[in-house]
């Protein structure tokens, strides 16, 4: 079994419920479950807009909101974030058109309201209107420490592979260990030379 993810305490979506306008494979319970590894929302082959709702279950004040797409090639080019009281009337925030990051933040005025809802006008693939694994909604904009290392950047039916603007920590330090071995090596290999060198002297 895969270790439970730890949910973010500070996101105030998390564990709350999700509507959306349409699915292909998941639904909107994937995306404020707290899991960017495995699950998520997506639709195909509908007319654009496509849009997930976020119920905060009271009015709550925000000024940020993390989309975490599914890697590149499923990113929106064209997106707006609106929020409203009584998941009727929606005040857009924010409209944007230009090719966004796999893991888009979306930063705004202090706002205030229950429901968060995000919509797709167009994406960078257009069979697919929407492909999101977490939607994340914060009082405060997160630090750049608490971005996602993993892992956005694959893409359904290809294999896994790491995003050049996120390395794992994990990556970085595995060239010191082998450096150390190749020295060690060839110290000892100059040693024995050495060694052979005094031998064939002495005998």
């Amino acid at each position: 079994p895969r270790p439970a993810m730890t949910v973010n305490p500070l996101n105030l979506a998390a564990g709350c419920p999700a509507t959306v306008s349409s699915t292909y494979k998941g639904g909107g319970a994937d995306l404020t479950d707290g899991d960017i590894s495995d699950g998520f929302w997506q639709t195909k082959l509908v007319p654009f807009p496509q849009s997930c709702t976020l119920d905060l279950r009271k009015s709550r004040a925000f000024s940020q909101v993390v989309v975490h797409q599914y890697g590149p090639g499923f990113e929106m080019t064209d997106y707006e974030l609106a929020v409203s009281d009584d998941a009727k009337t929606f005040r857009s925030l924010v409209r944007k058109k230009a090719r966004s990051e796999v893991e888009l933040e979306i930063d705004v005025p202090p706002s205030q309201g229950r429901f968060v809802r995000i919509t797709s006008h167009a994406t960078v693939n257009p069979t697919y209107p929407t492909t999101f694994r977490e939607v994340e909604v914060f009082e405060k904009p997160r630090p750049p420490s608490a971005r996602s290392h993993a892992p956005g950047s694959e893409a359904p039916g290809r294999g896994r592979r790491r995003s050049s603007a996120s390395p794992r920590r994990s990556d970085a330090p595995a060239s010191e260990p082998l450096a150390s071995r190749l020295a060690s090596i060839q110290a000892d290999h100059q040693q024995e030379r050495a060694m052979r060198g005094l031998d064939f002297l002495g005998g």
